[in-house]
């Protein structure tokens, strides 16, 4: 299931206004409500004229949903609850198999981080510092400065 957020609430509400007879969004080569059989076809026609190298099905898509979801750093539990999956280990294939996930992950966030010790600021306020900040503060309370 896919909450419906207010951009399609409001593209639905569109569709209605402008075909108030018709009774389906998704309607097949014939006008009436398109099937799962005819859902899949249409989507395999869809890889096919993308020139995919593989056949595509439906549930394609929603791997790619979780895949997209991970990589934007989404809570595994959450993620987990989104795709309704009872066993995290399937929800934790989706961060398994995005190793860029995590690239400049300390990076990103130690940059923003200021490090502060009890005899003043520290002169060098480097990333790689801030990886031994705990060492550090120790080193300043007990020793030579850094």
């Amino acid at each position: 299931m896919h909450p419906i957020r207010g951009d399609e609430m409001r593209a639905l509400r569109k569709l209605r206004r402008d075909y108030p007879r018709e009774a389906y969004v998704f309607v097949s080569e014939r006008g009436g409500p398109i099937s799962p059989i005819g859902f899949h076809r249409l989507i395999q026609r869809l890889g096919e004229a993308a020139k995919m190298p593989f056949p595509i099905h439906p549930h394609m898509l929603r791997h790619a949903c979780g895949f997209k979801l991970a990589n934007d750093g989404h809570d595994t539990r959450a993620l987990q609850h989104y795709l309704g999956h009872k066993n995290i280990q399937h929800t934790v294939r989706y961060t398994e198999m995005a190793p860029d996930r995590f690239k400049d992950f300390w990076r990103n966030r130690t940059r923003a981080t200021t490090s502060r010790c009890l005899r003043g600021p520290c002169r060098r306020r480097h990333a790689r510092d801030d990886f031994c900040l705990p060492l550090n503060h120790f080193r300043r309370l007990a020793g030579p400065r850094c």
